[in-house]
């Protein structure tokens, strides 16, 4: 773990280039500010570990009031919100008619002051806001039918939707996107692999492309994919290698940070002696990485999809991500042993 912490402190003078994901998280701050903010807590931590352990994806997240920021993802999850700034929902409306997937969980038509607002009839959703009596729960949707579990004091203090015909899930067109909608809870309730499998559903309806593939299904295993841009990526590990003493000698670090840069001020020659020396750096360093923090059993399959990644033309990349430390994911056959 000391060497990781090193690696994050050397990699950050050369770790500029986040690409965000395709996901976006809206976390609900208006909920958090009520007399309700404990359930905006869980709402939201059980949303976050629901993308990364469960549907196996990542998301960045935007608060509710710093929606600006919102970009241009293909998913926008709102989980169990309740209350909605109208500010808010205007931006969210719009990338949706724009093309983005929105997945909506519990009511939504309260305002920042719980007054109600007609925003699910806008959008195709003639729901009624009741309260969630009922701890355990069907969600009726696409795919079969999920076991929901509210216990404590969720049935004392939430609500649920209530759609025409006592329907619990609904999909509607909105301008080039689509709306998806529980009409309960999702991440209040206690059984998050139901979540996942949602969030899974919703991912893949809009197209959204995973950074990695595995066939694991233990929650307790996290994965966490950054995408960083290959200039940058590559840049910062070369960098770190020169301060290791891998390249040495006078003012060699900036002559290979030169060779390895993609930017318009590096001529074609250059970039193809980046691809040649710079993967060879890359490579020393994730096997010094990999061979000192992680247990020698997962090293090799570790070592595996991160080399066949390296193997891949850099300079035709546009993002660099792609692993997984599982042992029961896709294998690559390491190029030593072709």
């Amino acid at each position: 773990m000391r060497d990781m912490g090193q690696f994050a402190r050397e990699a950050e003078p050369w770790a500029t280039g986040l690409v965000l994901t395709q996901v976006a998280l809206v976390l609900p701050q208006s909920l958090q500010l009520s007399v309700l903010n404990e359930f905006a807590v869980q709402t939201q931590q059980n949303a976050v570990r629901t993308v990364y352990q469960y549907a196996r994806s990542e998301a960045y997240a935007v608060g509710e009031y710093q929606i600006q920021q919102l970009g241009s993802p293909k998913l926008i999850i709102i989980p169990s919100a309740f209350l909605l700034t109208s500010s808010t929902w205007q931006v969210i409306s719009r990338k949706v008619k724009d093309g983005s997937t929105l997945l909506v969980s519990g009511p939504f038509d309260l305002d920042e002051h719980f007054h109600p607002t007609d925003m699910q009839d806008k959008i195709g959703l003639p729901y009624k806001n009741v309260p969630l009596t009922i701890r355990d729960n069907g969600l009726d949707w696409p795919n079969g039918n999920l076991y929901l579990s509210y216990p404590g004091d969720t049935t004392t203090y939430l609500s649920r939707a209530v759609l025409p015909n006592d329907k619990s899930w609904a999909a509607v067109s909105w301008g080039k996107g689509k709306v998806l909608f529980s009409a309960f809870p999702l991440e209040l309730n206690s059984n998050l692999q139901a979540v996942g499998d949602v969030y899974r559903y919703a991912l893949k309806l809009a197209g959204v492309s995973p950074a990695y593939r595995t066939a694991i299904r233990d929650a307790g295993i996290l994965i966490c994919p950054h995408y960083v841009s290959a200039c940058d990526a590559l840049c910062s590990y070369i960098g770190i290698e020169s301060n290791r003493g891998f390249v040495s000698g006078p003012k060699k670090r900036e002559v290979f940070l030169r060779k390895s840069c993609t930017r318009t001020c590096c001529s074609a020659s250059r970039r193809r002696r980046r691809q040649r020396t710079g993967a060879v750096q890359l490579e020393r360093s994730i096997r010094q990485i990999v061979a000192d923090t992680f247990p020698r059993s997962i090293v090799r399959h570790i070592e595996s999809s991160f080399v066949a990644h390296i193997d891949t033309p850099i300079l035709e990349r546009s993002q660099t991500s792609k692993f997984t430390t599982s042992s029961h994911s896709e294998q690559v056959p390491h190029p030593n042993e072709s």
